[in-house]
């Protein structure tokens, strides 16, 4: 704001004032003079009070005129409105008007009028203004400060803001990049115990195949055995015929020989 503007409409708003206000009036209103006391009437002395029911148990006291007569009960209701009218036509012929329209104290009031607004104007120009003006520029510097403050605050947001994304991209594709290794290590374990595995399957069953197989080939020595001694006892009971263990070893071999080729 244009402090020359405001002090120029500060001094019309003074000068509106007091151009406004009403000279006090320079004359002494009269003074009253009290009533002169009344004479006494006649038939009364100053002592004796004039009542209108004299003699009576609860006497009232005559009302009299200021110049001592007595006035009567009917000439009391007097109109009090015709009153007031003759007291304001009396006063009417001796009024002058408003007192800040009177001519002779215009001298006066012109002073008083340049006086007032030089010292209003010194103090608005000298004090009042320039405070006005130092508060105005303290709080257009302050809100100043609180936007730039808040500018400030506004981009240090933005900036923690986008690293704060960031870092949360970066999190996000390092825990993918984990999750696929862990993944890839997983599986490669897996495929490693299962070839462990089945190579390990593989020599027992081959270890048990070759113990089946030297436990059948006992077996059947055994039971080629049993059958050429089988044999041989046969012949001797039944034909009555010695045969030697060794013979009859020979042919039970060939039958077994012939009985696999079948």
């Amino acid at each position: 704001m244009n402090k020359s503007f405001l002090r120029t409409c500060l001094a019309f708003a003074v000068v509106a004032v007091l151009a406004a206000t009403p000279a006090v009036a320079q004359q002494e209103p009269a003074v009253m003079q009290p009533p002169a006391a009344p004479a006494p009437t006649a038939g009364t002395t100053g002592s004796e009070l004039p009542f209108i029911n004299s003699g009576a148990n609860q006497p009232v006291l005559q009302t009299i005129s200021p110049d001592g007569q007595a006035i009567a009960p009917d000439e009391m209701e007097a109109p009090v409105g015709e009153a007031a009218e003759g007291a304001a036509h009396g006063e009417g012929g001796h009024s002058k008007g408003l007192p800040q329209f009177d001519v002779s104290t215009f001298p006066k009031q012109l002073f008083w009028l340049a006086l007032t607004f030089a010292f209003l104007y010194v103090t608005f120009s000298t004090v009042t203004l320039p405070r006005i003006g130092n508060v105005i520029d303290k709080r257009a510097a302050k809100v100043s400060a609180d936007l730039e403050a808040a500018q400030s605050l506004k981009s240090e947001v933005e900036r923690l803001r986008g690293e704060y994304e960031a870092a949360i991209a970066a999190a996000q594709s390092e825990a993918a990049k984990l999750i696929t290794t862990v993944q890839s290590d997983i599986k490669r374990m897996a495929e490693q115990q299962d070839a462990a595995y089945k190579a390990r399957t593989e020599e027992a069953v081959e270890q048990l195949e070759k113990k089946i197989d030297v436990a059948r080939k006992r077996i059947m020595a055994d039971l080629n055995n049993l059958a050429a001694d089988l044999t041989v006892d046969i012949a001797a009971r039944v034909a009555g015929v010695k045969a030697d263990s060794k013979t009859a070893s020979a042919a039970v071999d060939g039958l077994s020989g012939k009985a696999k080729a079948a």
